[in-house]
């Protein structure tokens, strides 16, 4: 996923990154590059583990997108493995723990669902 933080408001990438921390997804790396449209702007990359279909990383997605001012996503896959040294049971616990829920509704819900169905038309 690259997104933006709302540039405008003290503390945006924690709150950008706690939509993750939240619902128990484990974020894997993170980049940032500067936008060149406006000093101090920020495109941030990041990777997690998940699948956009698992419920936990689907809601960080929604989270993200509603504290960003831009966001891109750049595609998901699962897993094909547990990366060397983790035990597959304590992965599957990880990745199953989701954090009280939060309201995800209007865009957020219509943002996801384009994105894990890009040739239907989710806007009504």
């Amino acid at each position: 996923v690259a997104f933006t933080a709302q540039h405008d408001r003290p503390g945006s990438l924690i709150y950008a990154l706690q939509q993750l921390s939240l619902r128990g997804v484990n974020l894997t790396r993170i980049s940032s590059r500067p936008t060149r449209e406006l000093l101090g702007t920020y495109v941030f990359h990041i990777e997690m583990i998940g699948h956009i279909e698992d419920s936990a990383v689907a809601a960080a997605l929604q989270g993200l997108q509603r504290e960003s001012s831009w966001i891109r996503y750049l595609g998901s896959w699962p897993l094909a493995t547990a990366p060397r040294g983790v035990d597959e049971e304590h992965l599957v616990k990880i990745l199953g723990n989701v954090a009280a829920e939060t309201p995800d509704e209007g865009p957020s819900e219509r943002w996801l669902a384009d994105m894990m169905n890009p040739a239907e038309d989710h806007r009504a």
